[in-house]
């Protein structure tokens, strides 16, 4: 038996009803603690329970797996140093440090990059580029402030009007081209250089 009691382990999210895991099956019941994390109450011969689990379903190891199935990887090939998280055997995340040729490797420095650089938060997208208003209607809600033929520059989702105003003028950035066309009610075409 892989656990113990008060282990904290993970219900795979892959079970199947009707299916054997160590010869024992699966029943309907047991798929709400699917995707759970729950703790080892006893352990049998070959079997676990689990607390809150008050009908006493047997558990196996097969059915079961360690609740933080996440890692971090670091590794090098004396030039470059490479971080990868996991979850189980799947790479979610990378991050590299390479080692300039006028230092002296050191892991540790190379490490320490690595991982700085593979748990840094990644910024969302935000449009940056140049689009042309094609059609500026003044009665509709949002095209005050553009002018039709006139190109405008968008930089981290943000762009300035005719009247030197921040739009969107919600505050939210855009994302994309086409968050942009559903965001301001001109229509745009995007200019590519």
């Amino acid at each position: 038996m892989k656990y113990k009691v008060g282990d904290k382990v993970r219900v795979r999210k892959d079970l199947r009803v009707g299916s054997a895991y160590d010869h024992w099956l699966v029943v309907d019941a047991m798929m709400k603690y699917r995707g759970m994390t729950v703790t080892i109450a006893a352990v049998g011969f070959n079997f676990y329970r689990i607390e809150g689990d008050g009908a006493g379903w047997s558990w196996t190891d097969e059915m079961l797996e360690p609740a933080c199935a996440e890692k971090i990887v670091i590794t090098t090939d004396g030039v470059t140093t490479t971080a990868r998280k996991y979850d189980g055997k799947k790479i979610v995340k990378e991050a590299k440090a390479v080692c300039s040729k006028d230092d002296t490797f050191n892991f540790d420095v190379g490490a320490k990059l690595a991982m700085e650089r593979l748990m840094a938060e990644d910024k969302p997208k935000l449009y940056s580029g140049k689009v042309v208003c094609i059609e500026a209607s003044y009665y509709s809600t949002g095209c005050a402030g553009f002018t039709k033929g006139k190109i405008y520059r968008f930089a981290e989702g943000f762009m300035l009007d005719d009247d030197n105003e921040v739009r969107p003028a919600t505050g939210i950035p855009i994302k994309s081209f086409e968050d942009l066309k559903k965001k301001l009610c001109c229509q745009w075409l995007e200019v590519v250089e």
